[in-house]
């Protein structure tokens, strides 16, 4: 009987990420959280999901989300580390400017 190793982020890794970012990624993944949240001493060991629930993020869900022409990265961990840039980097602000028309000056008055 031989067993299949799955790429994939499990909790030690996941927990390394931002908890900023976790939680935009887990909303964005729509993860679940099937566990508990646990701390000892001051540090995370469980923000509520599990292996189980993290074995959602996908590498094809992972590239799918990055879009910008690095989908040819298969490994979970540097497309996990991208989609974290990627959600932690605000939008840029489009700045809309009206159109102002210079009228002669006798339209002016």
């Amino acid at each position: 009987m031989t067993k299949t190793i799955r790429d994939q982020v499990y909790v030690a890794q996941w927990l390394q990420v931002p908890v900023e970012a976790r939680q935009k990624l887990a909303v964005q993944f729509n993860l679940g959280k099937s566990g508990f949240s646990n701390v000892v001493n001051n540090v995370v060991v469980s923000d509520g999901h599990t292996d189980l629930d993290l074995s959602d993020l996908t590498v094809d869900k992972l590239q799918d989300y990055i879009v910008s022409g690095f989908t040819n990265k298969t490994s979970i961990i540097g497309l996990l580390e991208m989609a974290v840039t990627k959600i932690l980097t605000p939008e840029p602000i489009k700045i809309v400017t009206p159109e102002v028309a210079i009228l002669p000056k006798e339209e002016a008055k």
